[in-house]
């Protein structure tokens, strides 16, 4: 039995256009909220979607999160032992699917598509992670020196809080490490964001009426102000 990357992505999936994922599991941004609407809209990515939807840690009491008298938050911090060892506090349970098996994708479009006034477009965009389940191995000196941003970070979350992003390229290890410490969930890496921050964007890229504030990769027709969603570049 194998977990893939595919569905670790999926498990936070960084859907754009009002699209709710059902199979694999989409977490619109949810992560361990007490209540039937998430916390944080803009934890991990730009969703585009309403509170009230995703999936987030299950309940592993009959009483639900936090009943009264009980100690403990009752709550699945990990639902498989991950491979390698421990690291459990910060993992979302994993998604186990049998190498070699078909993956059946299920979504509801939140608006109306598949008729003829329509013309819908599905694009499904996945990655898997670079570096070993903990992550010890990361050279960020040799990062620094490539200056490309390409190491996938997938890490769960332990709370609902987004993500710090590095403010020089020297401050990207620490960076990464407070977030670990911090329990944040990423999908990107920091390195990623912030090389993103530095780059120009493709002028090419339709800008409609909007007026850009920048001309680096975060400032696009969507996100003209670029505003920082987790660790996402728009």
């Amino acid at each position: 039995m194998k977990s893939l990357g595919l569905v670790s992505l999926l498990l936070g999936s960084g859907v754009r256009g009002d699209l709710y994922m059902h199979n694999p599991r989409g977490s619109n941004n949810r992560c361990n909220e007490q209540s039937a609407n998430r916390q944080n809209g803009n934890r991990q990515f730009d969703s585009q979607n309403n509170n009230r939807g995703g999936y987030n840690k299950g309940d592993n009491g009959v009483n639900g999160f936090n009943s009264p008298g009980d100690n403990d938050n009752d709550q699945y911090d990990q639902m498989y032992n991950p491979d390698n060892g421990g690291d459990l506090d910060n993992i979302h349970y994993d998604m186990m699917y049998m190498e070699g098996s078909m993956l059946r994708m299920t979504w509801t479009s939140q608006h109306g598509c598949g008729n003829a006034k329509n013309n819908c477009n599905m694009v499904i965009q996945f990655g898997c992670d670079t570096d070993d389940y903990l992550q010890t191995n990361t050279n960020f000196d040799n990062l620094k020196n490539k200056g490309t941003g390409t190491r996938m970070n997938l890490r769960s979350c332990g709370n609902t809080g987004t993500p710090d992003a590095p403010n020089n390229v020297n401050n990207i290890e620490n960076t990464f490490n407070n977030n670990n410490n911090n329990a944040r969930g990423r999908h990107e890496s920091e390195e990623y964001y912030y090389y993103a921050t530095k780059r120009q964007r493709e002028q090419g890229l339709f800008t409609a009426d909007q007026n850009l504030k920048g001309n680096t990769q975060i400032y696009t027709r969507q996100n003209p102000n670029g505003n920082r969603r987790g660790l996402e570049v728009p």
